[in-house]
């Protein structure tokens, strides 16, 4: 993935990160790691670009064995709400609300400390934040601002995909707080 990044005149924002099971997102593994990988486990690929300092993250999940999952079925459904409803105007509030209730629509609860995030030149997480979940913000999204939010998400990995519209987060976990799976 990190040769293809470059093939296309690309440059690393960060190492292509494997995050498994547990581990929501954003894991690296140390040379001498001895994590592997089996049947039914859920394993998420967090991949970074920049190109002249604008920095853009895109991540998705795959059930290893299976070819649907319920965890990934939500987070795409948010996803994809989210793309439909959102345009200058609605809140953070408002957009953050709508990502909340469609995970836990599925019976699952919205990883709260990650955002989808605006691309800013030499920022990684600029601007706009939208939670994942529901916030009382009431500051109103804008377009045309040159930043677009980068999708924190699973299964889409084509962040280009609404033109000037901000995208959104659906990191997604079962259970309680204390154990992420996404």
């Amino acid at each position: 993935m990190e040769n293809k990044i470059k093939e296309l005149n690309g440059n690393l924002a960060f190492p292509v990160q494997i995050s498994c099971n547990d581990i929501a997102a954003h894991y690296t593994p140390d040379i001498d790691d001895t994590l592997t990988f089996k049947e039914d486990d859920l394993v998420k690929i967090d991949i970074g670009t920049h190109v002249d300092g604008y920095i853009a993250d895109s991540a998705f999940s795959v059930r290893l064995g299976e070819r649907s999952d319920p965890l990934i079925k939500a987070s795409e459904d948010a996803l994809e709400q989210f793309i439909k409803t959102i345009r200058p105007g609605k809140t953070i509030g408002e957009m953050s609300k709508l990502i909340d209730e469609v995970v836990t629509s599925h019976g699952f609860n919205p990883i709260r400390n990650l955002a989808g995030h605006s691309i800013e030149q030499y920022t990684q997480h600029g601007g706009i934040s939208i939670p994942n979940g529901a916030v009382p913000i009431k500051e109103e999204i804008e377009i045309g601002n040159g930043t677009l939010l980068v999708p924190i998400h699973d299964n889409i990995i084509d962040i280009n995909v609404l033109n000037e519209y901000c995208i959104g987060s659906t990191h997604c976990y079962t259970g309680t707080q204390d154990k992420a799976e996404s």
